[in-house]
């Protein structure tokens, strides 16, 4: 450890005799008085700062920054929420970091696809089905955050902002529109093993595995009760016992996949209302419990995922409500008119459009 203090007190020694071309600063203020004065005195308007209109502070020339620059004064977020680490980061990396990710996204969106999809199709029971679906919900969005490590972002909202979309993504896909795409129209509505009986056997499991892992905290228990109590020293013991950590938008996700299920079936499977009601309630006790006993606490976050989820996520949700009922009630492609063998019908993950012949006319079959 003194090898490695010393190795770094040289390489800082060494960045001290350069120079940097400086775009932000972070000031400190002793009382926040000072801080509000300051703030009063130099905020001006956005266009002033990119036009670098001098005449914004004609009456106090002294606030000019080298008597020739306007400066743009705005209050920081909490020391917490800032990635100091990702500060230097250029915008072409930032976008090329965030398009992989994206990427790596897709691709276990296909692979959950096509577990989901075989476990569907090798066998009549969906309640297995369901719980795979439930559990990789809760397994996938880890492994999505582990990935993200590698993007950069300047705040603790902007990652988990970027966060709160790849799981969202994940989950609708995953939770309802998987089950929409492998499952013929014609077997929609039919009693039995089918979209119906799964959907109703998905809260099922959405009501029981989740708080049963969230309760049980598996990483979390492991954590202080094998690896503490054999930790080498005591700041490894310390880092144990600290908690299971946690994202905020792993809970905003969790509660949209709740409500985007609801809306994509309640125009054909309207008790899914009463179902989504009882579904977020037990997430929310839940979820509470583990907020409070089991995870540790996590950066002070403002209201950027707030604002997210409400401007875009769930009208995004309703919007798809509107679009279901209109296509489903307009339409109604799923009465059995003619018979079609769509046990031959290949699965592929996308909507196609097939033609029958029958007593009717035409029909078409959107398998």
């Amino acid at each position: 450890i003194k090898e490695n203090i010393e190795v770094i007190t040289e390489e800082i020694k060494e960045m001290q005799k350069k120079t940097y071309d400086v775009e932000k600063v972070f000031v400190t203020f002793e009382e926040e008085e000072m801080q509000r004065k300051v703030l009063k005195v130099l905020t001006v308007a956005k266009s002033k700062i990119f036009s670098n209109n001098i005449d914004a502070h004609s009456q106090h020339p002294q606030y000019l920054f080298r008597d020739k620059i306007v400066l743009g004064v705005q209050e920081p977020l909490e020391p917490s929420t800032i990635r100091w680490h990702n500060l230097n980061a250029t915008i072409l990396a930032t976008v090329f970091q965030q398009l992989v990710t994206y990427f790596i996204t897709f691709i276990i969106i296909g692979i959950s696809a096509f577990i989901v999809h075989y476990c569907i199709v090798s066998t009549d029971e969906p309640l297995l089905a369901t719980y795979i679906m439930t559990l990789m919900n809760q397994i996938v969005p880890p492994l999505i955050a582990f990935f993200m490590k590698f993007e950069s972002h300047l705040t603790e909202d902007s990652f988990q902002a970027s966060h709160y979309f790849k799981i969202c993504l994940f989950r609708w896909v995953n939770t309802a529109i998987i089950l929409t795409a492998t499952t013929p129209l014609t077997e929609t509505l039919q009693k039995g093993p089918y979209l119906v009986e799964t959907v109703y056997k998905l809260y099922y499991a959405e009501m029981t595995l989740v708080p049963v892992l969230n309760y049980l905290d598996i990483v979390g228990t492991v954590k202080r009760h094998l690896l503490g109590p054999r930790a080498r020293n005591q700041v490894d013991m310390d880092f144990y016992f600290k908690g299971s950590s946690f994202y905020l938008a792993d809970l905003y996700t969790g509660m949209s996949k709740v409500v985007f299920l609801c809306f994509w079936y309640a125009s054909i499977i309207p008790a899914v209302y009463f179902l989504t009601a009882a579904t977020l309630m037990v997430h929310y006790i839940s979820y509470k419990f583990a907020i409070l006993r089991s995870y540790r606490a996590g950066p002070k976050l403002g209201a950027e995922l707030a604002i997210y989820g409400r401007v875009y996520i769930f009208p995004l949700a309703v919007f798809f409500l509107f679009m279901q009922a209109d296509y489903n009630w307009s339409s109604f492609p799923f009465e059995n008119v003619c018979e079609v063998d769509t046990k031959s019908v290949p699965f592929v993950l996308m909507f196609h459009l097939f033609e029958k012949k029958c007593s009717r006319g035409k029909v078409f079959l959107l398998l």
